[in-house]
């Protein structure tokens, strides 16, 4: 998975740096403010359709925490 870093003086400014890079499909990942202006963090939009391919979702009924029995008094 490829990941950069964008840094800014502006938002606007760092999120265009990242379409320029990654094109439409970009994914941010983050954003913050640091003491030079934004930072932000981002990614392919289709690099994590491949990262989904690799590890499925697991099942929803299997994820669930068992439920303790109710004590009657």
């Amino acid at each position: 998975m490829n990941i950069q870093r964008f840094q800014a003086a502006t938002l606007r400014e760092a999120l265009a740096k990242a379409r320029r890079t990654f094109g439409e499909g970009t994914l941010i990942l983050s954003n913050r403010t640091t003491p030079g202006g934004v930072e932000v963090v981002a990614t392919a939009e289709d690099a994590l359709a491949s990262l989904e391919a690799d590890h499925p979702p697991e099942d929803k009924k299997a994820r669930r925490p068992a439920q303790r029995p109710t004590s009657e008094r």
